[in-house]
């Protein structure tokens, strides 16, 4: 049995209303009698009921997929009531008979939500507790009574309906809690040499994350191992997932993690070099640099020598062959060679040589976000957090996901949609672009992080904070993420 008779006072006995309002008498209909309270989904076009169990409402899902009828889907649920005659002739018309209907919040419950978010009957919005009346048919069936819960993430509600119109007693369903569920997949790229980056990344933590704001994460499908690939460009990541990731679809997160995520138009820059050996070997960090290696031009612009002999008014520059040049990948960094074994003779010795090069780096990023897909770079993370890759990891698939569902949000979901204090777009600060946090920086006007450690996940730089603060667990619960993407920016619940 999932829903209950309450206990209710006898015709003439005094009792307190609810939501504050006087003690009175409590006129009943003690003719009839609610006997049941059901709930009634349609799904295909039939009409499914059942009494409704106690449950988590997953109130940003589509309860028309298929797989249906999916009671726990959407933030209506449908209730019918039917009453009885107390006692004689069954078979008499309940015709005009009411039920009183009304909505419990817990006490738990937010009460300065937004309207558009707050609960209600037959529609959203409602301002202290929601109340209806409603006429029986003959059999004593009411109309199907739409319950709107909040859109505010663990608010708990049951739902009365009673032949009181005090709205005592009746029958009391069990209880409704407010959740949201989100789907997710997770690719894992091939690393340059052996295996792939899924020992990187443990799912149950960024599930555990978003539970903390009554988020529910699912992941559809296996993990999927992605062909190695040095260099993902910034500006064709769309273009890249289209290829590589299962298509975009409803509620649902791609994350990837990659090898290097690039940014931006080459660098150029010069190393100038005295060879100490015939083959001498330079490593470049790839906690600072990136290259891309699929052609040598894309890494070379030119490579020359001189003879120091040679006064500078008057040197000769000349042309080191290509192949003296190489540039491969040795474990996470990136290994230049030069060999001029070929020009060291007895007429220019080594150590009378000088070699220029033009080189051009790339400039990269820890991660990003473009709609649905999560990038996370991993040669970086490897380089630069090594014993804490993990948690590394676990940051950017948080912070570049939390952009997909309105995190920061420059907005609060309380009733007078307040300004968040700690919101900033650093955009206008030259720094970036995007919605970010500044909860816990040293200084919020600039947001300069140092000495102070930030305390939310979203601040824009790379830190290995690993939670949402206050008011972006707020923004979570309170956002409508029934469509994501969500922009920070976004004024309204």
């Amino acid at each position: 049995m999932t829903s209950s008779r309450s206990s209710r006072p006898s015709s003439g006995e005094n009792c307190s209303q609810t939501a504050g309002e006087p003690t009175t008498n409590c006129p009943t209909d003690d003719e009839v009698v609610v006997e049941r309270l059901i709930e009634q989904v349609n799904y295909g076009g039939t009409d499914h009921q059942r009494e409704p169990p106690e449950r988590r409402q997953y109130v940003n899902l589509d309860p028309s997929v298929s797989g249906g009828p999916h009671y726990d889907y959407g933030r209506v649920i449908y209730l019918r009531a039917k009453l009885r005659w107390r006692s004689g002739d069954q078979t008499r018309s309940l015709e005009g008979k009411r039920v009183y209907w009304q909505v419990e919040p817990y006490q738990t419950n937010r009460t300065d939500l937004a309207r558009s978010i707050k609960h209600g009957i037959d529609s959203a919005g409602a301002r202290g507790t929601a109340r209806e009346r409603t006429e029986a048919n003959r059999e004593g069936w009411t109309r199907v009574v739409p319950i709107y819960l909040s859109n505010y993430g663990d608010d708990k509600f049951k739902v009365r309906a009673t032949e009181s119109n005090n709205y005592m007693g009746g029958m009391l369903s069990r209880l409704f809690n407010v959740w949201k569920k989100l789907y997710y997949t997770l690719g894992c790229m091939n690393r340059h040499d052996t295996g792939n980056y899924s020992d990187r990344v443990t799912e149950a933590t960024v599930v555990s994350e978003y539970q903390n704001s009554f988020i529910e994460l699912e992941r559809v499908g296996e993990q999927s191992t992605l062909t190695h690939q040095l260099l993902v460009e910034k500006d064709q990541i769309n273009t890249w997932a289209s290829a590589n990731l299962p298509a975009a679809a409803p509620r649902t997160m791609n994350f990837a993690l990659i090898d290097t995520l690039a940014k931006g138009a080459p660098i150029d820059f010069t190393r100038e070099i005295d060879p100490p050996s015939n083959s001498h070997s330079i490593t470049y960090s790839s906690g600072s640099y990136a290259f891309d290696l699929s052609a040598q031009n894309r890494w070379l612009t030119s490579a020359q020598y001189y003879d120091k002999r040679q006064p500078a008014a008057s040197r000769t520059m000349h042309t080191l062959p290509n192949n003296c040049v190489t540039l491969t990948l040795s474990g996470l960094d990136y290994n230049l060679t030069v060999d001029v074994s070929s020009i060291a003779t007895d007429e220019l010795p080594l150590n009378q040589i000088h070699v220029i090069l033009n080189l051009k780096k790339r400039d990269f990023l820890s991660g990003c976000s473009s709609g649905p897909v999560t990038i996370v770079a991993m040669r970086w993370r490897e380089r630069n957090y090594s014993g804490s890759e993990g948690d590394a990891t676990l940051h950017t698939m948080m912070h570049e996901s939390g952009h997909f569902l309105g995190v920061a949000p420059k907005k609060l979901p309380d009733e007078s949609q307040s300004d968040n204090p700690y919101y900033y777009d650093e955009g206008s600060l030259g720094v970036g672009v995007g919605p970010h946090c500044s909860k816990n920086v040293e200084n919020p006007a600039t947001v300069a992080e140092l000495p102070a450690t930030p305390e939310c996940i979203m601040y824009h730089e790379f830190r290995l904070t690993m939670h949402f603060c206050d008011k972006c667990s707020e923004s979570l619960r309170g956002r409508d993420l029934s469509s994501p993407s969500v922009n920070g920016r976004s004024a309204g619940y």
